[in-house]
């Protein structure tokens, strides 16, 4: 019960930075080159991770955790990774 719990959270958040990361990237790549958007949504993700986490200390019942600012960061990293190799394959089929 409790590690399914605490799965389906890690997950969620996870998902839910992925999906941060594609919004972010998408805004992104209209004003900079592709090198400079991927640095940058993956800065903007842990930056806002963080800050999340900090928040998190003020508010009752919850707690902030480094371990949950390095899940959300992975789900970024994973978003800029698969866009990467979704533009790769597309630049090397044609």
């Amino acid at each position: 019960g409790d590690l399914a719990n605490f799965a389906v959270r890690k997950c969620a958040h996870f998902l839910e930075y992925m999906i941060l990361a594609l919004l972010v990237l998408n805004v992104l790549k209209l004003y900079f080159n592709m090198k400079q958007v991927m640095i940058l949504t993956i800065a903007f993700v842990f930056i806002y991770a963080c800050s999340d986490e900090i928040h998190q200390l003020f508010v009752p019942g919850r707690e902030g955790a480094i371990r949950d600012v390095i899940i959300d960061t992975c789900g970024g990293i994973t978003l800029v990774l698969i866009k990467l190799g979704v533009t790769h394959l597309k630049s090397s089929a044609i």
